[in-house]
């Protein structure tokens, strides 16, 4: 069985890309999202704690430095930049700029792997972009 360990929480500010917070991601079945562009302070106190700071190349190279807190158990609590819950249908657009509570642990794999993964219980979002996730142009469908 794998163990952990938390650490003090952490605030991290960063735009937003890949919103699962409110439905699991497919591929990791947990409640997800990419904190992308985050500050140069910040990386430096991820890192400073053994976290992984991602950085974009490629296709990617507009994430800059990035992490992928995860949530397995229950979606996170989601705020406007006010304080008020968001509706649960009201998804975070690609670019929103968010703040997001981490919850940092270590943890050691029964075959030995460790390292230092973010949780998350909590996200506000201050500036919101509007999703135009599924459902976008469907009236396509209709046209002759």
């Amino acid at each position: 069985m794998a163990t952990t360990t938390k650490l003090d929480q952490i605030v991290v500010n960063g735009v937003a890309l890949w919103d699962c917070t409110r439905i699991p991601d497919r591929l990791s079945k947990k409640y997800q999202i990419h904190v992308t562009q985050l500050p140069e302070t910040e990386v430096k106190e991820l890192e400073a704690i053994g976290v992984n700071v991602k950085t974009g190349t490629g296709d990617k190279e507009d994430y800059g430095q990035y992490i992928t807190p995860r949530n397995g158990k229950f979606p996170p609590r989601v705020v406007d930049f006010d304080g008020n819950d968001m509706p649960p249908e009201e998804r975070i657009g690609h670019g929103s700029k968010i703040r997001v509570l981490l919850a940092p642990y270590q943890y050691k794999a029964p075959d030995g792997e460790e390292g230092v993964a973010c949780g998350f219980d909590s996200l506000r979002v201050i500036k919101l972009v509007e999703s135009n996730g599924s459902g976008g142009g469907i009236e396509k469908l209709f046209e002759d």
